[in-house]
C-alpha cells in the first residue's frame, strides 16, 4: 500500500464518512434503521476504499480494492448480508469518480448517500485543506515518481514540485472542483480549498507560469489525465477571473491577496521537497522544523494540527 493512503488515511475517511452518510440518508427521508445501515456501509467502504492502492498508479485501484473487497467477502469473515456486500463493493470500486460524478452515476440507487459520503470523505476532508499538502507531496512527489506512472516524466527530487503542481491542477479544475458540491458542503469547500489555493499559487509562482502555460507545459511533459483540467482551465481560469466569488468568500481571499510572494514561491517548493526526500509522512514529521519561511511554516503547522486532531 502507499504511504500516503495508510491506515491514519482510511480512519479518517472511515470517520468522515460514517458521519456523512447518516446526513445524506436523513436528505433522502429514509428510515432511521436504513440511516444507521447506511453509516455502517460507509464505514467499511472508507476503510477498505484504498485496500489496494499502490505505488504505481497504473490499474484504477478503486477496481483493485473492489476485487480484494470481494475475495474478504467470499471468505465469510465480514458478517454482512449480501446486500450490504453489493453496496459497499459498488462503492470501493467508484470511489476514484468526483462527487458530481458519482451522484449523477447513483441517482435513485440505494448506494448513492453510501457513495457520496465515502467520495465527501475521501476527496474534500482528506484531499483538500491541509491534509492534502503532505498527501500529494509525499504520493506525487515521491511514491509515483520513483516507482509509478510518473517515474520517467520527472526527476526526483528536484522536479517534485512540477509534478504536484500537475496534480493540483487537475484536482481543482476537475476531481474536486468547487462545483461539484452540493449546496450544504460548500462552508467546508469554501475553508479547505482555500488552503490548495494558496499552495497552488506558491508552486505556479516557483515556476514562472500562467495557469494555462503551466497546464501546456505538463501536457507536453506527458502528466495524465489533464486534458478535461486543462479545458476547464481554459473556461475559467481560476486565479485571473475566479467565477464563484459570491459563493466561496474564503477562496476569493486566498486568490486576490498577495503576501510575502517569494517567501510564498519558496516555501511551496520546500514543502513539496520536505516530504519528497522523506522515507515516511511519519519521518517528515519528525524532521520538520521552523525554518523561518511563513509559508512553510504556516503550511506545515496546519498539517500538524489536522494529524492531531484526527
Amino acid at each position: 500500500m502507499s504511504l500516503a493512503h495508510d491506515l491514519d488515511h482510511v480512519k479518517a475517511v472511515a470517520y468522515h464518512a460514517s458521519k456523512l452518510a447518516e446526513d445524506f440518508s436523513r436528505k433522502l427521508k429514509l428510515d432511521e434503521e436504513t440511516v444507521r445501515r447506511n453509516s455502517e456501509r460507509a464505514k467499511i467502504a472508507g476503510f477498505a476504499h484504498d485496500a489496494e492502492r499502490i505505488k504505481k498508479e497504473v490499474e484504477p485501484h478503486g477496481i483493485l480494492s473492489a476485487r480484494w473487497f470481494e475475495e474478504l467477502y467470499k471468505s465469510g469473515k465480514l458478517g454482512i448480508t449480501q446486500e450490504d456486500f453489493e453496496i459497499i463493493k459498488a462503492v470501493i470500486q467508484d470511489h476514484e469518480l468526483s462527487f458530481s460524478e458519482i451522484t449523477e452515476k447513483y441517482a435513485g440507487s440505494p448506494v448513492l448517500p453510501v457513495a457520496q459520503a465515502v467520495v465527501a470523505a475521501d476527496k474534500l476532508f482528506e484531499a483538500s485543506g491541509y491534509r492534502v499538502l503532505e498527501r500529494r507531496s509525499f504520493f506525487v512527489g515521491r511514491e509515483r515518481i520513483l516507482k509509478g506512472d510518473l517515474k520517467d516524466k520527472f526527476k526526483h527530487p528536484g522536479e517534485s514540485w512540477l509534478a504536484v503542481l500537475g496534480e493540483t491542477i487537475r484536482r481543482l479544475y476537475q476531481v474536486n472542483h468547487v462545483r461539484n458540491y452540493p449546496e450544504e458542503l460548500r462552508q467546508y469547500v469554501d475553508e479547505l480549498h482555500a488552503i490548495q489555493y494558496e499552495f497552488y499559487r506558491g508552486l505556479l509562482l516557483r515556476a514562472g507560469m500562467d495557469e494555462k502555460e503551466a497546464a501546456n507545459y505538463l501536457l507536453k511533459r506527458g502528466f495524465p489525465k489533464l486534458e478535461k483540467a486543462k479545458d476547464r482551465l481554459e473556461e475559467e481560469g481560476h486565479l485571473s477571473r475566479f467565477p464563484f466569488k459570491q459563493e466561496f468568500p474564503s477562496i476569493t481571499e486566498a486568490i486576490e491577496k498577495e503576501h510575502l510572494e517569494d517567501e510564498r514561491k519558496e516555501g511551496a517548493y520546500q514543502l513539496v521537497n520536505h516530504f519528497a526526500i522523506s522515507s515516511s509522512p511519519d519521518d517528515a514529521f519528525l524532521r520538520a522544523k521552523p525554518t523561518g519561511n511563513y509559508w512553510f511554516d504556516r503550511w506545515m503547522s496546519g498539517i500538524l494540527n489536522y494529524r492531531t486532531k484526527n
